[in-house]
């Protein structure tokens, strides 16, 4: 059935268990009527109907424990674990045999006695197909290399079955905004969960500005449970940070619990998420506490090897330098007659992960490099045999459809880029017990092009789309659909 759908990520699926969600919340209130009304056959004799523990099972599944939202969130679990589950597979299974069985009978009851039935050939069909089939995608070559991708999207009909994590970013929500009405939806969402929680807070004074803000966190936590549906795997969510003080440890703790929180709420444990943090040295404090609050952490923004190191010495989950930002730093600052902006051997964010790879495998590290910002194809298979690769929909795409074969690179590099780093790069057996010498080894890294001050840009970069997240958000919200809402929930409360 999800097949004729679709498939699990297609539109489909998604309106059959919004449709579910819906006929599951008209039924709650009439349970107590149709619990009445089976009642009535338990002394039918019927198998089905086996006493009260028949009734019992049957209250159960109403969730009647569970307020609406509850609720809601209950019935997508059902539907998302019903989904390849073993017994609905097997009885599946045996449906199918049990209907080709049944075709194949009637087709020999209708042939012609002196029909000759086609043979499959065993040497030339199975050589032609060898042969002449189509080339390997370089995608399906860089996933035969052992690497895997984590999608960066927020629109979740661009996941596909093998992707098993995602990275939903500020970026990629504001486009999931601007091009996809179908997550337009979310901002439905959000704005009825905020009225939710402010009806039950009626003490508390909003203003508009807060308001908006705790919406664009309810719009990023609808688009999180949309994903978390869709995977089996973790889902990266980016903090929408409050403009005072917005990279304190305190502000980047206190913004990730309240986002777990609200996730929690909505039925996706800590477990499913990956709170994206920069990797300053504030960010790591931040996910070292939240770390032992079971909360992990995606580092990001890491430019330089002090930020990756220190992020594995504290046991972090992941961390993800940005390949085409930190291209753009050096094609701007590098001046060296050495460096060559167009040769794929020069690019020095592949360079950087190439040597972070090398440094982990030799330390044993366990924090996981997935790296992202990908531009182009060739930037992705560069770093084939990788464990993660973080790629847009866009960078998938055009792998899936470029037929080819890659080379597992970091194999091939590894000797020589373990000599020259323990030879001169001992970055890599540092610890750093201040933020002083944490910011010191940053900027000795690379002075020539001072990568130092490639960090705050991407601060900067960040702040401009928590905001530009709010300006998007702002107009979606105002109109005539939630005009009342809204007005009721931000306004009055001034």
């Amino acid at each position: 059935m999800i097949m004729v759908m679709g498939g699990r990520n297609s539109e489909g699926f998604a309106l059959f268990t919004r449709l579910t969600i819906k006929a599951f919340l008209a039924v709650r209130p009439h349970a107590e009527q149709i619990i009445d009304t089976i009642q009535l056959m338990l002394g039918s004799g019927l198998p089905s109907f086996k006493g009260e523990q028949t009734i019992r099972r049957l209250r159960d599944r109403f969730a009647l424990h569970l307020n609406e939202r509850g609720a809601a969130d209950w019935m997508a679990a059902i539907v998302r674990n019903a989904y390849e589950n073993m017994r609905s597979t097997l009885y599946d299974e045996f449906q199918r045999l049990q209907n080709a069985s049944a075709r194949f009978c009637i087709y020999n009851k209708q042939a012609a006695p002196n029909r000759i039935r086609p043979r499959l050939s065993t040497t030339s069909t199975s050589l032609s197909c060898v042969t002449q089939g189509p080339m390997s995608s370089l995608y399906r070559s860089l996933r035969a290399a052992s690497t895997s991708v984590i999608l960066t999207t927020a629109h979740y009909p661009d996941l596909r079955s093998e992707i098993a994590q995602v990275v939903l970013t500020l970026q990629s929500a504001i486009d999931a905004l601007q091009q996809h009405p179908l997550e337009r939806a979310s901002v439905d969402d959000a704005i009825m969960e905020l009225a939710r929680v402010m009806d039950n807070t009626p003490g508390v004074a909003w203003t508009q500005s807060a308001g908006i803000g705790s919406i664009c966190d309810e719009i990023l936590i609808s688009l999180l449970v949309q994903l978390s549906w869709r995977v089996e795997g973790r889902v990266a969510i980016p903090l929408n940070l409050t403009p005072m003080d917005p990279f304190s440890t305190a502000n980047l703790v206190q913004r990730a619990e309240n986002m777990a929180f609200l996730a929690e709420l909505r039925g996706v444990a800590k477990g499913r998420i990956l709170m994206s943090i920069p990797a300053t040295w504030e960010g790591i404090e931040a996910a070292k506490e939240l770390r032992k609050q079971e909360i992990e952490c995606n580092m990001t923004m890491v430019v330089s090897t002090a930020q990756a190191i220190a992020c594995a010495q504290n046991g972090l989950a992941r961390i993800s330098p940005p390949i085409s930002a930190i291209k753009k730093w050096h094609d701007q600052h590098n001046d060296s007659p050495f460096y060559d902006p167009e040769s794929p051997a020069c690019h020095p964010g592949i360079i950087f992960v190439k040597r972070m790879v090398d440094i982990f495998n030799t330390r044993n590290y366990t924090t996981a490099i997935t790296p992202e910002d990908f531009e182009t194809v060739e930037e992705a298979t560069a770093l084939a045999g990788i464990h993660y690769l973080c790629l847009s929909p866009r960078i998938l795409e055009q792998l899936d459809a470029t037929e080819g074969l890659v080379v597992n690179a970091l194999d091939q590099t590894r000797g020589i880029s373990l000599e020259r780093d323990q030879n001169s790069l001992p970055l890599h057996s540092h610890t750093y017990n201040t933020k002083a010498s944490f910011e010191l080894a940053i900027g000795k890294e690379d002075p020539n092009v001072n990568i130092a001050q490639l960090l705050p840009e991407l601060l900067n970069r960040h702040l401009g789309q928590v905001e530009k997240m709010r300006r998007i958000a702002e107009p979606l919200i105002l109109t005539n659909h939630n005009r009342g809402c809204l007005k009721r929930v931000i306004w009055e409360n001034n």
